[in-house]
């Protein structure tokens, strides 16, 4: 067998192992729910809308019952059109999701060992590598897996094997596409002219380097510009002199492990182990003038990550609370992942080659008891989930409250937490609870979401009108209150700007 069919057989055999292990269902996950929305939408009326978002609509009036949806602006379309375009043709969108999902993880699997064989990658390290970083996520409908698929594809041009200009094409091509699904994926353009022009600092190498950049910043500005009407996709709420910097060393711990670690105590301490002898084995390559250069690769690639995300976290500040600033979010680290497992094993064997062949079988072990915690929590996290009457799964207690709301048919839900904003009901009628006023010119029943003991502010003001809530219910974190406005009810809120934990 050569070596393509052998490539694309232990991708055919991962894949289908991961369909066989987790559930054929698929999770409306919390950072891409918006582009579902508005998948939803262009099905139903034709547009790309979805609810008003807090982060973008701050301290807005409110008519109850009024559709109030807004373009989406902080996720570029390429998701919801695909979503859009496989509905069109006869599916659910779960079920469009869910076979989006499948493909793109064949897509994923084949570019990192492509990327790995080209790097000249033991195919033992590599496959185990691959599959490690696999198992590691159950179905869901989040797109970080678009961007690490562009990486993949970027290092595979990086490592030479293909001629110019078909390495430029394939790297202008992959992250105009990666650009349509995530904006961040055109930072990966300034790692890959970075490392090209450190290459052959040239003036050709500089202008292949503009011309590659052509189609991906276009698409990019385009998203932007004309169909966000946006001018960046940054909308920072946490302000940056709160942000706790003694955090730092969490961002550079993800960006060394690939922002993975076990959940049980016991695999935490082998953890260390294994992070302890793969740094021993860089000191003992460094040393000897052996770095792979995929490692160094690697390295360069984690290194310019944090240091775009510390340059986000100083010019907009966080979108998280101040205890977790923006730079140790372990998915924008997480996304070389297949090479950065790769690198811890190949350095670790490195430094256990003098002892025993049993001994040296020590980092594959750690790393599989780590993928079988994972796979575990993961089968256990997906049954603490239901499917929802629009084929997504939820958490429990979100799709409590999903179907809650839905049997209700309220007139307005005001979202205190930014999670059932896109979950629940219609979307024309789901609102922010940061507003300066609303108004109801009929007898209406509305809603409130709110996390479980949070004051809110809304709440509380329509209690000192003597609006109170007829019905509640605490579901898992949250609160839920109904309440009927009467007709010709109006009201100013005494606002704020409220944190958004999910964009």
């Amino acid at each position: 067998m050569n070596s393509k069919l052998r490539l694309g057989f232990v991708a055919c055999l991962l894949v289908l192992s991961y369909a066989i292990f987790y559930p054929r269902h698929i999770e409306l996950g919390g950072d891409q729910n918006s582009a579902v929305i508005a998948a939803q939408s262009l099905l139903e009326d034709g547009t790309y809308r979805v609810p008003l978002h807090e982060a973008y609509g701050p301290e807005s009036s409110v008519e109850v019952g009024a559709d109030m949806r807004q373009t989406l602006k902080w996720y570029p379309p390429g998701y919801t059109l695909v979503l859009y375009g496989l509905a069109k043709l006869g599916l659910t969108l779960a079920a469009g999701a869910l076979v989006v999902f499948y493909v793109t993880k064949f897509v994923w699997t084949v570019a990192w060992l492509a990327a790995g064989r080209a790097w000249r990658i033991p195919d033992t390290i590599l496959i185990c590598a691959v599959a490690f970083s696999l198992f590691l996520a159950y179905p869901t409908t989040g797109t970080d897996v678009y961007e690490s698929t562009g990486i993949a594809a970027v290092f595979l041009v990086l490592s030479g094997r293909l001629r110019e200009p078909a390495g430029a094409v394939l790297v202008s091509a992959t992250i105009f596409v990666m650009t349509l699904f995530r904006y961040s994926g055109v930072k990966l353009l300034g790692f890959y002219g970075l490392v090209e022009l450190l290459r052959r600092p040239r003036p050709i190498t500089f202008a292949k380097v503009l011309l590659t950049a052509v189609a991906p910043v276009g698409v990019y500005l385009f998203c932007l510009r004309v169909v966000a009407g946006d001018s960046t996709p940054y909308h920072g709420v946490g302000p940056v002199p709160h942000t706790r910097w003694i955090l730092l060393p969490k961002g550079f711990y993800y960006a060394v492990t690939g922002a993975w670690s076990p959940t049980l105590l016991p695999l935490k301490a082998l953890e260390v182990v294994l992070l302890l002898l793969a740094v021993s084995g860089l000191v003992l390559v460094w040393r000897n003038g052996k770095v792979e250069h995929w490692i160094l690769l690697v390295l360069g690639y984690q290194a310019y990550c944090l240091g775009c995300l510390i340059l986000v976290q100083i010019s907009f500040g966080s979108m998280y609370p101040s205890f977790q600033p923006a730079f140790v979010t372990p998915r924008y680290l997480a996304l070389a992942q297949p090479f950065s497992v790769a690198a811890l094993l190949s350095l670790a064997f490195f430094a256990l080659r003098p002892l025993h062949p049993v001994l040296r079988a020590l980092p594959a072990l750690i790393l599989l008891a780590t993928a079988i915690n994972w796979m575990v929590m993961n089968r256990w996290i997906m049954g603490r989930m239901g499917e929802g009457p629009d084929g997504f799964m939820r958490f429990g207690d979100v799709d409590e409250i999903h179907r809650m709301l839905r049997a209700a048919q309220v007139d307005g839900v005001f979202d205190g937490t930014g999670v059932i904003m896109y979950t629940s009901v219609d979307p024309r009628r789901i609102y922010p609870d940061d507003i300066r006023s609303l108004h109801s010119t009929n007898s209406t029943r509305i809603a409130i979401v709110r996390y479980s003991g949070n004051h809110n502010e809304l709440l509380e003001d329509l209690g000192k009108n003597q609006v109170m809530p007829y019905f509640s219910k605490r579901v898992g974190p949250y609160d839920v209150f109904f309440l009927t406005l009467p007709a010709g009810f109006g009201l100013t809120v005494n606002s704020h700007r409220g944190f958004v934990p999910h964009v």
